[in-house]
């Protein structure tokens, strides 16, 4: 097949999701940078008392993922996709790091709210986030949470 499209001159793209940046946000990612550039030179282990999360939507209706989905072309079209999601079927999963330990893969019933998410946390995360962080020579009340 890929021999195929490219005897025929087609070629891979990727569809490109664009954010939105505000007049504010390069004086913001630049405060970051200094505060991190200090808490780093003040304490090189800094990072190790930080839980990096974040949750992720796994869509049931056939959309593609896409960071690693391609269109085939022979020219680049600058293509972009609107999608509908509301109401597909869909899996929400958590996953989290602390120093080198990995924190799950967590699995959410339904829509993510904030009692979901705090139910999450209190009867699933918090008691592993404790582990991995004695495992990594500190305590819980120690840990921020990115």
């Amino acid at each position: 097949m890929i021999r195929i499209l490219h005897r025929n001159h087609f070629h891979p793209y990727k569809i490109q999701y664009l954010h939105l940046l505000n007049d504010d946000d390069p004086d913001k990612r630049i405060d970051f940078c200094e505060w991190a550039l200090a808490m780093s030179q003040a304490d090189q282990d800094w990072t190790r008392r930080i839980i990096f999360g974040d949750e992720c939507t796994i869509l049931l209706n056939g959309e593609v993922n896409r960071q690693t989905f391609r269109y085939w072309s022979e020219d680049n079209l600058r293509r972009f996709s609107a999608s509908k999601t509301e109401g597909s079927p869909k899996l929400n999963v958590w996953c989290g790091i602390v120093g080198d330990r990995i924190l799950g893969p967590y699995y959410f019933d339904g829509t993510i709210t904030t009692a979901a998410y705090v139910k999450m946390l209190e009867e699933k995360i918090l008691d592993d986030a404790q582990v991995a962080a004695m495992a990594q020579g500190i305590s819980l009340e120690e840990v921020s949470w990115q």
